[in-house]
């Protein structure tokens, strides 16, 4: 018993001691006295400033605590210096175990910081004001793992705790590009690659476009000493809103693993997957030069998510017409990649299904160009697609017209200068196939869009029904007939130009091709050019539009004409220049004026080389059946308003078995009467300067 007392008192003196020296020292110890060792040394190790602007407070046993505020690291000299804050915190708090000291042991309490500030920043030549820092660490860690006593046998701390921190992230040095406020962090306890629980929060915003996201983090992280950190059992809530004020949404993500090598600042991902409005997408993903340049890789794949909240979560809504319900499921699966100098964007392999159609694409924006491909095989649109795409085109369309579609193009672009094209352009409607180039360049005077565009031969029925409110109430399928064009389309918006050469065009029954030339197409637009048309059948013609034949006396007659000719055209009139018309045997040259649209005045100044008038008159009344017309009939339409005024001129005509030479004419149709004024003829025929008036109607 003796001796249990005497080390009783032993230990008693210790702790008395110990108690007393601890007095003596908080007496008279002032850590504030080494605050300028410690920057020095900081400074020295990391040839950074250190500023600890409140005064050090210590605590003792059985906890070593130190409390200060107002701490600021500068920037390397290259991004600042000193009056370019790298760090600031307003407050810092740590404690270290006594105790624990002396069996080699650190345990640290929980280290809290608040007001913590990191200002992230790289240059002009991509080096980050971070870098140093790595570098003088790296160079540091192979000398101080070798000194004695540099390893403790256990390391630990009960955990980290951040209240509202901000991380801002600048391009340029000074080009504010992203930003982390209201930051909060909280950490479980750390030892030596023992798993740590990990809650943080943040709000995020893309300073650019106005992107911004709060974010709400769980995970359970493993940081050993000598291998990437590693995230388990990962749950995140975020909130994103796109700029331009529109609505939040909200997205709920987990992974079953995340894992970053620092050395190569590299991360890998497994089991992500993401939930928004019951849309779930699975993920693969990997990052590389996190740091220095971040750069990301992966696919993500949507299988038969309802199409509607899909929809919803982008901003759109189904069409006025469309139930929810219809719109059925969406199915997507693409490769992605990211790089942030120089700067990528692209999407590959790209498939996705829906509203009955399948859309294959590929596409990569780097730096400002933009170029892709896009593939939609044939599909006829159902129900719910008809009804999206009426709400996406001019109601004078008739969707249903369009039949099975199809579309393929290669597209690219200049995002900064307004350079686009699409190549290789094929869709598929209407029963036709359109073939299509257009390339759009942006000049300092005006832009100029320059396009082909070739179709193949089809029937016009579907689309006469398709856009039927705008063409002709009285224009039917049949009169179109086939339609094929192949034309050179180029605007010009400097000069006000269109120009359309050379064209061939199918339509009507007729072949056609020339070149026109449009000026002033914005206002009051002039048209000017040539075209030629094959030979066709007039009498074939005049019954594709319900006309009845004409009747000839010839039945060979009125069955091969051609035209080539110049034209002029405005708002007010129209006018053939050049003209040369061939019908038959005969060819007819000059030109021909339409004076105003809506009361027109025709005036012409024609020859003709040679004509048979009697085979383009009707039957003789021996030989016509029932009912014809005959070659003694004239009759002028009643209440006639024609006006027409001109001058023909004939070689050789043949008329009632006779010959003339050299006949001509002025032809005047006005006031219900048909004037023939100055007509002459040789040999033989009528007087020269002969007027003849008849009247506007006379009996059959």
């Amino acid at each position: 018993m003796r001796a249990v007392k005497i080390v009783l008192a032993a230990v008693a003196a210790v702790v008395v001691l110990a108690i007393v020296a601890l007095a003596v020292v908080a007496a008279t110890f002032d850590p504030n006295e080494y605050k300028g060792a410690v920057t020095d040394a900081f400074t020295a190790r990391t040839g950074r400033t250190l500023v600890i602007e409140q005064d050090l407070r210590l605590a003792y046993f059985p906890w070593l605590a130190v409390t200060t505020g107002g701490i600021t690291i500068g920037s390397a000299a290259d991004f600042g210096g000193a009056a370019a804050p790298f760090v600031t915190a307003t407050s810092v708090k740590a404690r270290v175990k006594l105790l624990p000291l002396l069996a080699r042991r650190i345990e640290i309490g929980t280290v809290e910081l608040t007001g913590l500030t990191l200002n992230l920043a790289r240059d002009a030549e991509q080096r980050g004001n971070w870098q140093d820092l790595v570098e003088a660490v790296g160079d540091a860690a192979p000398a101080e793992q070798g000194a004695p006593g540099a390893a403790a046998g256990r390391f630990a701390i009960a955990g980290v705790r951040i209240r509202d921190g901000n991380v801002y992230w600048r391009e340029n040095t000074n080009e504010l590009r992203y930003s982390v406020t209201g930051l909060s962090l909280t950490t479980g306890g750390i030892g030596a690659g023992e798993p740590i629980d990990f809650d943080a929060a943040l709000e995020f915003k893309d300073e650019g476009s106005g992107l911004a996201a709060t974010l709400e983090l769980r995970a359970v992280v493993t940081a050993p000493a000598d291998g990437p950190v590693t995230a388990t059992d990962v749950a995140a809530d975020v909130t994103v809103r796109p700029g331009g004020g529109a609505a939040w949404r909200s997205l709920a993500l987990t992974a079953a693993r995340l894992a970053f090598d620092r050395g190569r600042q590299a991360l890998a991902v497994e089991g992500l997957a993401t939930e928004t409005a019951g849309v779930r997408a699975t993920w693969q993903l990997a990052g590389s030069t996190l740091l220095d340049n971040p750069t990301f890789e992966g696919s993500i794949a949507i299988d038969r998510a309802e199409l509607a909240p899909a929809l919803a979560q982008l901003g759109l809504s189904p069409p006025q017409g469309v139930d929810a319900d219809e719109l059925g499921t969406l199915t997507l699966a693409t490769r992605f990649a990211y790089r942030t100098e120089p700067p990528l964007v692209g999407v590959s392999e790209l498939t996705a299904e829906a509203l009955g159609m399948t859309v294959h694409g590929a596409g990569t924006l780097e730096g400002d160009e933009l170029a892709g491909t896009l593939e939609i095989p044939e599909f006829s649109p159902s129900d719910a697609a008809q009804v999206w795409l009426r709400a996406a085109v001019p109601p004078t369309v008739d969707v249903s017209a369009l039949g099975r579609l199809a579309l393929s193009t290669r597209f690219d672009a200049n995002v900064a200068s307004g350079r686009a094209a699409l190549r290789g352009f094929n869709l598929s409607a209407f029963g036709a196939t359109v073939m299509l180039d257009l390339e759009a360049l942006p000049l300092e005077r005006g832009n100029v869009f320059r396009a082909s565009v070739t179709t193949s031969r089809f029937a016009s029925e579907a689309l006469a029904k398709g856009f039927a409110a705008l063409l002709p109430p009285n224009l039917a399928a049949s009169e179109l007939g086939f339609i094929e064009l192949d034309a050179r389309f180029e605007l010009d918006g400097a000069t006000d130009t269109l120009t359309i050469a050379p064209f061939d065009v199918e339509l009507f029954g007729l072949e056609a091709k020339g070149e026109v030339t449009a000026r002033n197409v914005s206002s009051a637009a002039a048209w000017t050019g040539s075209a030629q048309i094959a030979e066709f059948s007039p009498q074939d013609l005049l019954q594709r539009f319900g006309l009845p034949p004409q009747p000839t006396s010839d039945p060979a007659a009125f069955r091969r004409a051609t035209l080539d000719t110049r034209f002029d055209a405005t708002k007010d009139r129209a006018e053939l220049s050049g003209l040369v018309l061939a019908i038959d045997e005969s060819k007819i040259t000059g030109r021909f004026e339409l004076v105003g649209f809506e009361q027109p005045a025709y005036r012409f100044d024609l020859d003709v080389d040679r004509v048979d008038a009697d085979r383009y008159l009707p039957p003789k009344a021996r030989d016509a059946s029932d009912g014809e017309r005959t070659a003694g009939d004239i009759e002028l339409p009643q209440n006639n308003t024609m006006d027409l005024d001109g001058t023909m001129r004939v070689g050789t005509l043949k008329l009632a078995g006779m010959e003339f030479q050299d006949v001509g004419s002025r032809i005047v149709i006005g006031g219900g009467d048909l004037e023939l004024e100055q007509a002459r003829a040789r040999p033989g025929a009528l007087p020269a300067a002969r007027t003849v008036k008849l009247p506007s109607n006379v009996p059959p």
